[in-house]
């Protein structure tokens, strides 16, 4: 009988060890990319900038002159805007491009809700569905 239970407790280890693991910070981003409809499984590679409302304000500022400068020029860019305060001020901010297709806003606060809020704008990069980086920055050198 021993033998049996660990023939099947081996099994169950093995079955366990083969699955694939995901990065807790992956798995949260996938939720929020689901949740806002970000299409990152039907893209090769895919960068999505998460800007917060508040914050490092010349982070903010750069990043959002950042997007309005590349959006229509990057297809694989996607952009959501986080805790955001007033709906009429970021309307004025972004104007026309807050109903770009590849503008997002996260009302419910889902980047907040999977713990991936930051004061400062951050750019996650995935490649076929997976997160390969993770990068903070002022979006002035991004190609």
């Amino acid at each position: 009988m021993k033998n049996k239970s660990f023939y099947f407790l081996g099994l169950l280890c093995c079955v366990f060890a083969c699955q694939p693991s995901v990065h807790p910070q992956e798995a949260a981003l996938l939720r929020v990319l689901d949740a806002l409809e970000i299409p990152y499984q039907s893209q090769d590679t895919l960068q999505c900038m998460v800007i917060p409302n508040g914050g490092c304000q010349g982070c903010i500022s750069s990043a959002e002159a950042f997007v309005m400068e590349q959006i229509d020029k990057d297809s694989s860019l996607f952009v959501i805007f986080t805790a955001v305060q007033s709906q009429k001020i970021l309307k004025a901010r972004l104007g026309k491009l807050r109903s770009h297709p590849q503008i997002r806003i996260d009302r419910e606060n889902q980047i907040t809700a999977q713990g991936l809020h930051t004061i400062y704008p951050i750019t996650y990069r995935l490649a076929g569905g997976k997160l390969f980086q993770t990068q903070a920055s002022d979006f002035k050198n991004i190609p």
